[in-house]
């Protein structure tokens, strides 16, 4: 009997050393897993903030982008305000008026026809939203010559931070075209252009993310499809 009772003994402490070493083990193993766990839970917060950080830079870009483009609309108005006074002077002065015929525009980059961004909504190539184009993006290497659309009076030959270089141009009865990201210019404001005739040469200042001319139409203040006027 005490070979017996002491075997028992000898099994029960087996049993329970067994039961300790897997309890060792699961907790371990519970252990393992709960700095997995942590460290999963650290990387989420991780990319929790990086994307954070990501859509606030987003805002702020869009925010830059839309303060530039109300920007380049006052510069825009401004001018065709001056255009409308100027309008109102020969009038009362009966002097002749330009007006526009009714005739085709010519092509604005006639070597490069084309079209890496067309008129209407886009997603926007660097703040990936959808935006409104107001024109056509022409893809051309640098220094191709722009031509004047169609007769006209240049209202506006400068620099802005988005347009870059540009020109507009007004063609009578509130028609105006405009042409920027230029890289050189070769009209200036007060003079008159013929259709076909080079004002600019392509490039990629202001806001551009690559040699192009951007090529808008206005009329009665604002902005058209050019393919109304284009052949």
């Amino acid at each position: 009997r005490y070979i017996e009772t002491t075997q028992k003994i000898t099994d029960i402490k087996t049993e329970l050393e067994r039961e300790e070493a897997e309890l060792e083990e699961d907790k371990s193993d519970l252990e393992s897993e709960q700095a997995a766990l942590e460290e999963l839970i650290s990387q989420k917060e991780i990319q929790i903030k990086t994307y954070q950080t990501d859509i606030n830079n987003k805002e702020e870009a869009v925010k830059e982008y839309e303060a530039e483009i109300a920007a380049q609309n006052e510069i825009i108005k401004t001018l065709e305000n001056r255009i409308a006074e100027e309008r109102k002077r020969l009038e009362a002065e009966n002097k002749k008026l330009r007006s526009y015929d009714g005739g085709m525009f010519t092509f604005p980059c006639p070597s490069y026809t084309r079209i890496s961004d067309d008129f209407g909504m886009r997603m926007h190539p660097t703040l990936h939203v959808e935006k409104f184009h107001n024109g056509i993006d022409l893809a051309a290497p640098s220094g191709s010559p722009i031509l004047a659309a169609y007769d006209g009076d240049v209202v506006g030959a400068g620099y802005s931070s988005s347009m870059g270089n540009y020109v507009m141009i007004d063609h009578g009865d509130s028609l105006i075209t405009i042409y920027m990201h230029a890289s050189k210019l070769y009209v200036s404001t007060g003079q008159t252009v013929s259709k076909g005739q080079k004002i600019a040469a392509v490039g990629s200042t202001g806001r551009s993310t690559g040699p192009h001319l951007h090529f808008g139409v206005r009329q009665n203040g604002d902005y058209v499809s050019p393919w109304k006027f284009l052949k």
